[in-house]
């Protein structure tokens, strides 16, 4: 790129630049950006962006795309306060596609000329014939699994599913979407497991009281199968983010009824914050039983108590694209925090206790190494309460399965459980300029992970297999992501890729094969 400063000032006056490497790149990009004295201050005047793409849905068709923006009525340090912006750094107008002509002839600052009147009627047209809206509109719903329709739209991701107990289900979920209303979501969904011949069901409603605030209230009610002692974070993924594609390994299963009602809201910017309330039927489907200390074994639990969940990302932006707000970290690290109060009779509960879980994530580039990204997992109970409430190893180890992130690939369902633990999860991303031939350019990543954990009152858990960690669990592992890559419509990259972990130090098994774990792994961008 290039830089130009202002010879009297030192300013900067003028900055061009676009990426270096654009070998494998679905589309280019070029930004430019012009500066002007505004009393003694230099301030941004002019700011111009070019995306390009190779091909654009349409076979052989490149497609340049042009935005300026001009800033006006600069005023240098107004009195404003934190209360004047509500933390959206990029929020898209619902009427913003519906003004008229005259609209925008009072507001744009240039006009258009006739070839550029009839470029818009053409790809208009274009857009028409080979139906771009439909197409974005799907690669839209792959974002969070809901295809949109009038009214509804179908929760993909409730189609088919595979797991342990059900080996296969069936189903089918429905919500509610913009088009209907802009301030509630209502949506329900049924399934049917194929191996365990049970039906799973669900249904909630939640009310938008302040969408840019992420200000919502939520009720849930639902009937299905929960990893016996797992744990999850508020707005720690999303859909086709992987992280959920360990539950396919999971044998481990509570037959769970719960009812819970949820409030969010996004403090000061950089806080999100969900309080909840839950009762939960725990039933056991294997043969453990949780005695703690009296001449009554169970098998079934109810849980019940309140949760405040809050995640933490220093200068975080937020963006609203397409109906949706993405969370687009700085360099910052996030901090998630959560701490649960089980309450022994409140909505019938019969256990009482504290829990705390926590998580720390923070990525940063090397110079010489590509990206480091560390995530530390932790947590700690101070009551003795049945394996559904505890800490299971993340396990995700299958002989070849899937990759998932923030897992130990290694690790079997029900192998370890702990009532305190702290994780470490380590990735090396030595990113795609590591290995190259020609446009083969896989994306290199080495990986460790390590664990530790102590089990309280080890004597409560009868018929159980598991263990605690107290010794250290260990795995590392290779990472190749786009080994094979393919476009979709010059828009999207699709890769494949695949890696390979292997387990060693205390936990180490005796038949050494089964210490590796072969996984595939699969990612999607827009670059």
């Amino acid at each position: 790129g290039t830089l130009q400063i202002n010879a009297s000032t030192y300013a900067i006056q003028y900055v061009k630049a676009s990426p270096a490497d654009t070998a494998v790149a679905t589309l280019s990009s070029t930004i430019e950006q012009y500066y002007q004295k505004n009393d003694s201050i230099w301030f941004p005047a002019r700011l111009n962006i070019d995306i390009g793409f190779k091909k654009f849905f349409i076979s052989n068709m490149p497609v340049l795309m042009t935005g300026t923006t001009i800033i006006d009525s600069i005023k240098i340090n107004p009195e404003i306060t934190q209360k004047d912006f509500d933390g959206v750094a990029v929020d898209l107008l619902p009427d913003a596609a519906e003004h008229d002509s005259a609209f925008w002839q009072e507001h744009r600052l240039d006009t258009m000329s006739e070839k550029e009147i009839q470029s818009y009627k053409y790809i208009d047209s274009l857009g028409h014939h080979f139906h771009l809206d439909e197409k974005v509109q799907l690669i839209n719903a792959l974002q969070d699994g809901n295809l949109q329709l009038p009214f509804v739209s179908i929760e993909l991701y409730r189609l088919l599913k595979y797991d342990k107990p059900e080996n296969v289900r069936a189903g089918f979920g429905l919500e509610t979407n913009n088009t209907l209303s802009r301030h509630f979501v209502v949506g329900a969904w049924i399934g049917y497991g194929l191996k365990d011949s049970l039906w799973k069901r669900g249904g909630f409603a939640e009310l938008k009281l302040l969408p840019q605030k992420n200000i919502t209230l939520s009720f849930t009610n639902s009937s299905d199968y929960e990893e016996n002692g797992g744990y999850h974070f508020f707005q720690e993924g999303y859909f086709g983010s992987a992280i959920n594609a360990r539950n396919y390994s999971i044998s481990n299963y509570d037959f769970v009824k719960r009812n819970e009602v949820d409030f969010t809201a996004r403090l000061r910017k950089y806080v999100n914050v969900q309080l909840s309330a839950f009762n939960a039927n725990k039933q056991i489907t294997n043969q453990y039983l949780f005695n703690d200390g009296t001449d009554i074994s169970l098998d079934q639990f109810e849980m019940s108590g309140v949760q405040c969940s809050i995640r933490f990302s220093y200068k975080e932006r937020v963006v609203e694209s397409f109906n949706h707000y993405y969370w687009i970290n700085e360099g910052y690290p996030t901090i998630w925090l959560q701490y649960c109060r089980g309450i022994n009779g409140f909505w019938n509960g019969q256990f009482d206790y504290n829990k705390i879980t926590a998580r720390f994530q923070y990525y940063f580039q090397t110079k010489r190494l590509g990206i480091a990204n560390f995530t530390i997992d932790a947590g700690w109970i101070d009551a003795n309460l049945p394996s559904s409430e505890l800490f299971a190893g993340r396990s995700s180890y299958a002989p070849l399965g899937l990759n998932s992130p923030y897992s130990f690939q290694t690790m079997r369902s029900n192998e370890f459980m702990n009532s305190e633990f702290a994780s470490l999860f380590w990735l090396q991303d030595l990113q795609r300029s590591f290995f190259r031939i020609g446009k083969f350019q896989p994306n290199i990543q080495l990986a460790t992970n390590v664990s530790w954990g102590i089990l309280n009152h080890p004597e409560a858990h009868q018929q159980s297999t598991f263990t605690d960690m107290h010794k250290m669990y260990t795995e590392s592992g290779l990472v190749a992501n786009n080994i094979i890559a393919k476009k979709i419509g010059g828009v999207v990259r699709f890769g494949a890729g695949a890696s390979l972990f292997y387990r060693y130090g205390s936990y180490h098994l005796p038949h050494e094969a089964d210490n590796f774990s072969f996984k595939l792994s699969w990612s999607y961008n827009f670059n």
